[in-house]
């Protein structure tokens, strides 16, 4: 926790020169802020994935052996070899 809040404190130090006019810092403030959306992003397209697999479901998993047959999972195979929440 302290490691995050002195990050935090230079962040800011960084936010507080970008305030003042000084190109660098907005620069800097900038690619800190962009960071922090893209984590955003990619963590609201996780939950929007996850969300569609639990309302679609597990589905049937169909392969071929190696003579040629066919062979099939049923659904609670497929369950369980999911891990839990």
């Amino acid at each position: 926790m302290l490691l995050i809040a002195a990050g935090v404190a230079v962040a800011s130090v960084f936010a507080g020169q970008a305030v003042g006019g000084r190109v660098w810092a907005m620069g800097v403030t900038i690619g800190l802020v962009s960071i922090g959306a893209a984590l955003l992003v990619q963590a609201a397209f996780f939950a929007i994935g996850s969300l569609a697999g639990r309302w679609l479901g597990p589905q049937e998993i169909v392969a071929r052996t190696s003579r040629g047959g066919v062979e099939r999972t049923t659904v609670a195979e497929v369950v369980n070899a999911t891990p839990g929440p």
